[in-house]
């Protein structure tokens, strides 16, 4: 797997090297060409193709735009002679500073505007010699509408006295379901209907489900098209409704020779972002055609009864199987499904996991189902509008995006290219690149959409548009070199103008000279195809441990995400391995390299019939030292390549350093004077591992390992706990966000009076249970609300029955992540290892509106010194914390054998 070769322009080589790859590299295969022949409206034909290099060809020659978005005020703001006198001084502008290329565009969707007055601003550029594109943009009838599956999130353990529990902040929620589980019993299952009210849910608990228990809720929401998930329609609903009105209205408009390409023929920037890879839509239209993936995959209902591990009672048929929902996700939740309909439960094998593959065949059909959508949507306006390329936006990397048909389908994709430099080109550029690199068809390349600064709606900028002209080409540059093959600004002429002011670059007539100049290099340079090739290393984009993220490497490779199936070597902490499938069947090729370059060479046993070669990412050998069968390889942080080896065996220097962590493992046990008995055998064992054949090395290794994660927490000095995990609380709510170190945290923003509590007073409180494994002086660290301004209430703490710890205007610490801040509020000795509890209780109004307010995400309880650095955990070797900070101490109970924040639900 050399770096494969992807055939680009002059004005991409500036960083790229040119070099020829050897022989080695697999031949890739060679991609249909994207084509078509457009018949305007005075009947001229053109043909155009997407060449290697994702570069647009039309009438034979490169189609190189360079301009913007325009949205017409006669479109957007009614059609007014004001109105359209407004656009036609824009676009005379445009004109005049030679700027040609344009995307059309109506916030509002297109087909919200009347075709006579889309007709009346075509004919224009027509008349001014323009070339344009046709953003849609619009969003089918049905929003998006299903049961979001987070028990991660969506949980909580009822205190004794509880009659019901409380889900919050829960936007579009229409229903819900929950399910009351025992943390003892599997079969222990009471599912029913949560009382529903705006934004939040009730669920009803009794004495008799309360007792040692955990609640889950799985909400129904309707997802409002500006939200994240709206970003997906429900395609399988409305699809039909929505092509046909589309189709209506393209009849009643013309498109003459200046016309190049759609753009988002759906809602503006399709995704499957937010809450859509926890979703199990809810439509008739969604029932239907899984019902018929799920019959065409398993052909009988026994199949699919096994794929989906259902026991005891079996799925009748395809149509109930396709209404069920799910009541796990990842490893929480209730191993079954569950027909709301009916109101049934049919439970899933789930020893030693859950053994099902509901949630691969529901993602699986989702991207599948939603791909041949975007399919289907650019056949129907090639075939009955105009057969131009079709392109979509994509704003974060999917395989939806990936075409895999060799005929027909979309033709490009788009960039939004937010940022400078380096962010522009691994955060933006780079992973729509990969994706146009693994279509099935040559893919046109564009920057649909860039902007002078990474918020594009920012009004508050002191300068309009760009800072200079310099600015403007080297991002622009960037982009060229990243593969882009057009540019587009984001605003031209965005409305409304009061929020688009800084931007709206039609109207800053030297920033349209900027444009003009960088067109005219644009197209000098790039006048004629190269034979020249970027080159690329892949990775496998499902490999999270593996993933060492978008980047150029030092030879001018990019280091790309890949969709392709492989395989991930484990080789312990000091190496990363894997290896893609061959597109052409033969043996794969290993990539390997050593994170932050923690070794600089390995041995390998290749075996007497392997004959392997090692290569840099271009395909260039390196030499290596054989003697005695062990080839000396060297390593780094920068990948190298392992070619024409049946398997990639274990490094012998990798066992040595594996003995060495566990021996320091256990000397830091002997140090902190913990006793390890019970890993004493393992221990023995690994040292004591006779042969030096593969296998057997392989063995001693996995022994290393295994004991290795199992000192490691045992010895941890630390408990985390996280804020949603409480065992009991009064907060208000369990607020799921992509920033919390879960996936969620707990909210208090309240203005009533708070409840009694049972010490005495009145208080929002929480209560969180940990386990410790040692005594000692521990730090409590808090992540949520900072705690230094007038935002957050004051609080107290008190760990098991010590006294209640005051907390006011602690300045927050370290490296916050998304919303959240790091606060060191107290210091506490624990006499014994095992459980323990920590209460918070709010008790004081916030300065700014008087609210009982507060946010917590997680708590860290740590005997060694701590650094926050984000969710990062301490350093299990870290240093011992040192003089106690405040003058009380706690102790508690006798000690427990469980973590409080761990359920297995």
């Amino acid at each position: 797997m050399a770096a494969s070769t992807v055939r680009t322009l002059p004005a991409a080589q500036s960083s790229m090297p040119s070099a020829v790859l050897p022989g080695t590299a697999p031949m890739l295969p060679v991609k249909p060409v994207a084509n078509g022949a457009y018949k305007d409206s005075a009947g001229a034909v053109h043909h155009w193709n997407v060449e290697d290099g994702h570069l647009l060809s039309w009438d034979g020659q490169p189609y190189l735009p360079v301009g913007g978005v325009f949205e017409p005020h006669y479109w957007s703001e009614g059609q007014t002679d004001a109105n359209w006198a407004a656009d036609i001084a824009a676009l005379e502008s445009l004109k005049q500073h030679h700027v040609q290329d344009v995307i059309l565009y109506n916030s509002q969707g297109l087909i919200h505007s009347p075709a006579a007055a889309v007709q009346r601003v075509i004919d224009y550029l027509e008349q001014n010699g323009f070339r344009y594109g046709i953003e849609v943009g619009d969003t089918p009838r049905d929003p998006l509408t299903g049961y979001v599956i987070k028990p991660n999130v969506y949980r909580a353990v009822p205190a004794g006295d509880s009659s019901a529990i409380k889900f919050d902040q829960i936007n579009g929620i229409s229903s819900a379901l929950f399910a009351i589980a025992s943390k003892t019993d599997d079969d222990a299952v009471t599912v029913g209907e949560a009382v529903v009210d705006e934004s939040s849910a009730l669920v009803p608990v009794t004495s008799a489900n309360s007792m040692d228990s955990v609640v889950l809720l799985y909400p129904q929401q309707v997802f409002a098209p500006t939200s994240t998930e709206g970003h997906l329609p429900d395609l399988w609903q409305g699809y039909d409704d929505y092509r046909d009105k589309l189709l209506a209205f393209f009849s009643h408009v013309h498109l003459g020779k200046g016309f190049r390409f759609f753009i988002d023929p759906f809602n503006d920037r399709i995704g499957m972002g937010g809450d859509v890879p926890n979703l199990v839509p809810t439509s008739q239209g969604f029932h239907l055609a899984f019902e018929a993936w799920l019959e065409k995959r398993y052909k009988t209902a026994d199949d699919l009864n096994r794929g989906w591990g259902i026991k005891q009672r079996d799925l009748p048929d395809f149509v109930t199987a396709a209404r069920c929902i799910p009541l796990w996700g990842g490893v929480r939740g209730v191993a079954s499904v569950y027909d709301p309909q009916k109101s049934v439960s049919y439970g899933v094998g789930n020893r030693p996991t859950i053994q099902s593959r509901y949630w691969q065949d529901l993602n699986e059909f989702k991207t599948t189902s939603v791909r041949g959508y975007m399919n289907g949507i650019a056949d129907v306006l090639k075939s009955a509008v105009a057969d131009v390329p079709v392109v979509f936006k994509a704003a974060s990397p999917d395989k939806i995006f990936v075409n895999d048909r060799t005929v027909g389908g979309f033709d490009g994709l788009g960039i939004e290219a937010f940022g400078h430099g380096l962010q522009l080109e691994t955060k933006c550029s780079a992973p729509v690149f990969a994706m146009a690199e693994e279509s099935s068809t040559n893919c046109w390349l564009i920057a649909s959409d860039t902007a002078p600064s990474p918020d594009a709606n920012s009004s508050a900028k002191g300068a309009l548009g760009y800072g200079s002209k310099a600015e403007m080409f080297d991002d622009w540059n960037d982009l060229a070199e990243s593969g882009a093959r057009g540019v587009f600004t984001y605003a031209l002429q965005r409305l409304p103008v009061d929020t688009y002011k800084s931007m709206n670059v039609a109207a800053i007539p030297d920033q349209l000279g900027w444009m003009s100049g960088f067109a005219g290099d644009f197209a000098r340079a790039n006048g004629e195809a190269s034979s020249a090739a970027i080159p690329v290393l892949w990775y496998p984009a499902w490999a999270v441990r593996e993933n060492p993220g978008i980047r150029r490497l030092s030879n001018g490779v990019w280091w790309l995400p890949s969709f392709r199936t492989g395989q991930v070597v484990p080789l312990g902490s000091k190496l990363r391995a894997y290896a893609l499938d061959d597109p052409n069947g033969a043996l794969p090729t290993y990539v390997l390299w050593s994170p932050h370059g923690a070794l600089t060479q390995v041995n390998f046993t290749f075996g007497k019939t392997s004959h392997p070669v090692i290569e840099d990412p271009l395909g260039n050998l390196i030499k290596v030292k054989i003697k005695g069968g062990v080839y000396t390889v060297p390593v780094g942080e920068q990948p190298i390549l392992v070619v024409r080896a049946p398997k990639l065996p274990l490094p012998l220097e990798l066992v040595a350093d594996a003995e060495k962590q566990a021996d320091a493992l256990v000397a830091l046990a002997d140090k902190r004077k913990i006793p390890i008995e019970q890993y004493k055998d393992e221990y023995y064992y690994a040292k004591n591992s006779p042969g030096l054949a593969d296998e057997d090395v392989q063995l001693k290794f996995t022994r290393y390992l295994r004991l290795i994660d199992a000192l490691n927490d045992f010895l941890r000095p630390f408990a985390w706990i996280e804020g949603e995990n409480a065992a009991h609380n009064s907060f208000d709510a369990l607020v799921p966000n992509a920033d919390a170190s879960n996936g969620a945290y707990l909210s208090l923003d309240n203005p009533k009076d708070p409840p009694a509590l049972d010490s005495g007073g009145r208080g929002y409180s929480v209560s969180y249970n940990f386990t410790v494994n040692a005594a000692g002086r521990y730090a409590i660290w808090l992540a949520g609300s900072r705690l230094d301004n007038d935002t957050a209430s004051t609080f107290t703490y008190a760990v098991d029955d010590g006294p209640a710890e005051q907390v006011r205007d602690v300045p927050a610490e370290g490296t916050p992540y998304g919303s959240f801040a790091w606060s060191d509020i107290g210091e506490v000795t624990l006499d014994h290892p095992g459980r323990h509890s920590i209460t918070i209780v709010v008790d004081g109004r916030r300065r700014s509106d008087s609210h009982y307010s507060l946010a917590i995400d997680s708590i860290c309880v740590t005997s060694v010194m701590f650094t926050p650095d984000g969710t990062t955990l301490p350093a299990i070797d870290a240093p011992p914390l040192v003089a106690p900070k405040t003058p009380s101490d706690s102790t508690g109970p006798a000690p427990g054998s469980t973590a409080g924040s761990v359920t297995p639900f």
